[in-house]
């Protein structure tokens, strides 16, 4: 398989500096979009020998967080990608991001019939659909929403222009979307690109939409690409992002014991990894170059039900999946029949407490980590989820993918039982058939 990896960087050259090799032994071609504002003798030098591994964008843009600038470093990132050749996929990331395979593993995940994408339908009047209505410039010094360096007053020929580029779109409005939104990291078929780059290459109109609009790498392609092909939406994002340390913000993983443990099997990479974490960065590119994944597990047993990983205290943890089971007659009173949301299976909670029996066989005495994929909730369900093992109770965290919880153990031996605990389920929306659901727990 021929890969197009096409990295934004800003400031992890340390991070990407690891992975360049990696990709190299995977077979991957590294397009690098380096922000304008960066000077690039200074990134390159910090990438070392590793900086012969990619080829920079000779033209970049001074990219602004939540900016449409975004989108133009992304276009620009496939346009250089595009001509140097035809890719069997083009993966978008960032240079904080980590892969968690090695080399020997990654194409094979790379599924070669479909697109690994989030782009889930905003309906009018939710807060994305608000947030396109309006209009909103942050590529600017003086209108970004995190400014380096003091803000002045001047108003420039850019923000001149901008100002104009407003006036002249309200007067005939933004451009009527089924709009959908996801996390701005991807991997894509080279069909849909070219499919989403016409689109957009023929449509001024949706491009000056956008471009008023924050949070463009949010929401442009995703529309664009579900307009084409995803109506009904879909949810394969490759990169695993943790927002459960601080709201609106990824958690920046320091150390092995950061990693996250409830990875579904689209995931390819995670973010975001620390560039002054050197101990750590040299640890996980270790594990890959031997083989194992970046958890030190085996490679072909990470997606099972059960799989042991090395944790940063030299400890063996279990991480255990509990998904829900696929047969429609299989424990009714616990769950609802099989459905999707978003092209993915599910079914839903139908009991305040349903329970798994889990078999890890004879485990010596270490951590346990338990992830219930989730594809929906319903209000109040993720915030109370609690889990109990082992005669212990504890309350489960959500990071966008799971609910997730860990218990240190003295030894296990045969089967275990292990109980999620909910609010009682409610009436489903809309009603249909008078189900009680709780939480929609991927199959």
């Amino acid at each position: 398989m021929k890969v197009a990896c096409l990295v934004m960087a800003y400031r992890a050259a340390p991070v990407l500096a690891r992975c360049l090799p990696l990709y190299r032994d995977a077979g991957w071609d590294v397009f690098v979009h380096l922000d304008a504002k960066v000077d690039l003798a200074g990134y390159a030098g910090t990438l070392g020998p590793s900086a012969a591994l990619c080829r920079f964008v000779p033209d970049p843009v001074e990219v602004f967080w939540a900016g449409f600038s975004m989108v133009e470093a992304e276009f620009r990132l496939l346009r250089m990608a595009q001509a140097q050749g035809t890719f069997d996929r083009l993966v978008l990331v960032t240079d904080d991001t980590f892969p968690i395979f090695p080399p020997g593993a990654m194409n094979a995940r790379l599924t070669p019939d479909r697109d690994l994408i989030t782009a889930v339908y905003q309906p009018p009047g939710s807060p994305n659909a608000l947030l396109y209505d309006k209009f909103q410039f942050a590529d600017h010094r003086l209108t970004a929403f995190r400014a380096e360096g003091p803000r002045t007053a001047e108003i420039d020929p850019a923000m001149e222009a901008a100002v104009a580029g407003i006036a002249a779109l309200r007067r005939i409005g933004k451009k009527p979307v089924a709009l959908h939104y996801g996390a701005p990291y991807w991997s894509l078929r080279p069909g849909t690109v070219a499919a989403a780059l016409s689109a957009c290459d023929s449509d001024a109109h949706l491009l000056q939409s956008f471009r008023y609009t924050s949070h463009a790498d949010e929401l442009l392609l995703q529309t664009v690409i579900a307009a084409q092909q995803y109506p009904r939406g879909i949810a394969t994002g490759p990169v695993h992002m943790n927002f459960t340390s601080v709201h609106g913000h990824a958690k920046a993983h320091e150390c092995i014991d950061d990693l996250p443990f409830d990875l579904h099997p689209h995931h390819l990479f995670v973010r975001k990894i620390s560039p002054s974490a050197s101990i750590f960065l040299d640890r996980m590119q270790g594990r890959l170059r031997a083989g194992h994944t970046i958890h030190g597990a085996d490679p072909e047993g990470v997606m099972a039900p059960c799989w042991p990983w090395q944790t940063g205290r030299e400890q063996t943890a279990l991480t255990v999946a509990l998904t829900a089971p696929p047969e429609a007659e299989s424990a009714p009173a616990q769950w609802c029949a099989p459905e999707a949301y978003l092209r993915r299976p599910f079914r839903w909670t139908a009991a305040r407490q349903v329970h798994w029996q889990v078999n890890p066989g004879r485990t010596a005495p270490g951590r346990i980590c338990f992830h219930v994929p989730v594809l929906l909730g319903k209000p109040g369900t993720l915030q109370s989820a609690e889990l109990t093992f082992g005669g212990r109770t504890q309350k489960m965290a959500y990071s966008r993918y799971s609910l997730t919880a860990a218990f240190e153990h003295d030894g296990l031996d045969g089967p275990q039982q292990v109980i999620l605990h909910t609010p009682p389920p409610v009436p489903a929306d809309p009603p249909r058939d008078g189900r009680l659901v709780g939480i929609g727990v991927a199959i």
